[in-house]
């Protein structure tokens, strides 16, 4: 995201804070609350930036802060909240338990297995139900990989988020044929066995890069991209450059005499 937390090694002036400060920092922190469980992290960011603002010294606020940074993938950021908050209160064992999990985060397990072959594996969770992200998603990602068989894209399927698998297929199809064109070649692999939360990370450990899709600022998918704690790729420039930087080297040719 564009704006930061404020930073830890800056400490400002101090202030004094008012009871109309520490009011407006509550209602800052019930909106963002809010606006999180609705699956807008990026609003509820911002309520909490204004909260700290309000009232630097309000642990609530920094550990939400804190929280809500770190499911956005701003892993630095969130640490700065959390140990200003920890800064606050030592003894708040919630921030505690949230620093330990940025700092040390729980070891993944061995890869989900993928019916694939290609080491560039890409993996996004669309919204099958919008024409207008599926076309998005090819012309962005799709049409700068057609044709590249060392790449390959997973595309998460959750029957009871995203319904019938083969409505989702015939979806991807249109998407493909009217951005990538009917005669391109594009592996695209349909992850859809049953999994559980416990299973994100297992899977981001057997691929490369998350795609940064809309329907990926709303819950369940934005829990999705933040456990399978792979690199986020938001544009199709970036992903040019993670392909060129994880593209098997081309071996070279033997001289001949």
């Amino acid at each position: 995201m564009d704006q930061q937390a404020p930073a830890e090694a800056q400490p400002r002036k101090p202030r004094k804070i008012t009871d109309e400060d520490r009011a407006a920092a509550v209602r800052h922190v019930e909106a963002g609350e809010k606006l999180f469980a609705a699956g807008d992290g990026v609003a509820a960011a911002q309520e909490f930036l204004e909260a700290v603002e309000r009232d630097p010294r309000s642990v609530h606020a920094w550990n939400d802060l804190g929280v809500t940074l770190h499911a956005l993938g701003e892993r630095p950021d969130a640490e700065t909240a959390f140990r200003t908050a920890m800064r606050l209160d030592p003894t708040d064992e919630n921030v505690l338990a949230n620093l330990e999990l940025v700092t040390n985060p729980p070891p993944v397990e061995e890869p989900w297995q993928l019916a694939t072959a290609a080491p560039i594996r890409l993996l996004a969770w669309p919204d099958y139900g919008q024409p207008g992200e599926l076309a998005s998603m090819m012309r962005r990602f799709g049409a700068r990989v057609a044709e590249n068989p060392d790449v390959c894209l997973c595309l998460r399927h959750d029957p009871h988020e995203d319904g019938d698998p083969a409505a989702a297929v015939e979806a991807l199809r249109a998407a493909h044929d009217e951005v990538v064109g009917e005669g391109s070649s594009l592996e695209v692999l349909l992850i859809d066995d049953p999994m559980e939360r416990d299973d994100w990370a297992r899977l981001g450990a057997a691929v490369g890069a998350v795609l940064v899709l809309a329907s990926g600022r709303t819950q369940p998918r934005l829990s999705f991209n933040e456990a399978v704690q792979r690199p986020r790729i938001r544009s199709g420039e970036e992903l040019d450059a993670w392909v060129r930087s994880v593209s098997p080297a081309e071996p070279e040719e033997d001289d001949q005499a």
